[in-house]
């Protein structure tokens, strides 16, 4: 389950059905997806190895890959940055090396192939703008001359980020809650990291199991997390989905803005955490103010939600720019750059 994939493998199918019992499961999964199949089975009035087949099913399937917690990374002073990059189309080989390189690289956190403006979006983590500049260095280092441009972007502020569209929720009369997040560092120890570390590889591991690796009781363990979750270290429990089997469609939507103040953050807020389709929304510091991941099932929906946002903040959007995803390559929710500092 820890192989490293994307939320977007391309390849759709048509023979693939899931019925409301699945989409039930998958939804209770995204928001705890270590609620015990006991606890899903009661929620989704099914019995508790028809819950295991079904998620079973899934995972053969390809449409679940992998459960995961999501963690605040401000906790151990890391933050995203977005970078764009054209790629040279001479050689393509080389950029197939070259995605494979950047899949092993422990700061990348997402690798996007686009159809459109960019060739590939990545989303890396760096401790502050020195640390970016020199992941940036490293990449170009192993680019081999393929990157003919490329735009940077800071993120300044996260308004949106699940795993599934709000529609996907609504299609089975359920109401995804949003967390609070991080306010200020928690002190933690190694051990609360390493069970972080375990978690992010299989986030339904057991306490047993977990306690077992680390020499602790499951108690312990069961404490620790607790805990983590109380103090918004870790958000939620969540579950990675290819978009693509379920006949999503992705698109990055970037929005350059004429003005950018208080009422216009608080309106731009609102609108996101109430649509049906933006999977996520992030406040940049760059050629773009906003950047917008929308998924939706066919091509007419996406442009009748780019003339929704289009009509609905006229006085703010300035320029904006759609590229097309075809796939992504890689989403490591816990970068392996992330270590534990005792002095942090």
């Amino acid at each position: 389950m820890s192989e490293k994939l994307g939320r977007l493998s391309g390849e759709k199918d048509s023979r693939l059905k899931l019925d409301l019992k699945d989409r039930k499961i998958l939804s209770l999964l995204s928001e705890d997806s270590r609620m015990p199949l006991t606890q899903i089975a009661k929620k989704v009035q099914l019995s508790r190895d028809s819950v295991n087949y079904r998620i079973n099913r899934m995972k053969r399937k390809g449409v679940i890959l992998r459960f995961f917690p999501i963690i605040e990374l401000k906790q151990f002073g890391y933050q995203n940055y977005l970078v764009y990059m054209l790629l040279d189309e001479k050689d393509k080989e080389d950029q197939k090396r070259f995605i494979s390189a950047l899949k092993s690289h422990p700061n990348v956190r997402a690798i996007m192939e686009y159809s459109d403006r960019w060739d590939i979006g990545l989303v890396i983590v760096a401790k502050g703008l020195l640390d970016f500049d020199n992941v940036i260095t490293d990449i170009m280092n192993i680019s081999n001359d393929l990157v003919i441009e490329k735009e940077k972007l800071a993120v300044i502020k996260e308004y949106h980020n699940i795993h599934l569209p709000q529609k996907f929720y609504w299609d089975i009369k359920h109401e995804f809650k949003h967390r609070g997040s991080l306010k200020e560092k928690v002190k933690m120890d190694e051990t609360d990291f390493k069970i972080m570390r375990i978690l992010s590889k299989d986030a339904r591991l057991s306490t047993v199991i977990i306690g077992e690796r680390l020499g602790i009781s499951p108690d312990a363990v069961s404490y620790r997390i607790k805990n983590l979750l109380k103090n918004n270290v870790i958000k939620r429990f969540s579950v990675l989905v290819d978009l693509s089997k379920l006949n999503y469609n992705w698109y990055t939507y970037c929005i350059s803005t004429k003005v950018f103040d208080e009422k216009a953050d608080i309106k731009i807020k609102g609108f996101i955490r109430k649509h049906p389709y933006i999977l996520k929304a992030v406040k940049t510091v760059g050629n773009w103010d906003l950047v917008l991941q929308i998924v939706t099932e066919g091509q007419k929906m996406f442009h009748s939600i780019v003339k929704e946002i289009k009509n609905e903040f006229a006085s703010i959007i300035k320029t904006y720019e759609t590229n097309i995803a075809y796939k992504e390559h890689l989403y490591e929710p816990f970068p392996e750059v992330i270590k534990f500092d005792s002095k942090e």
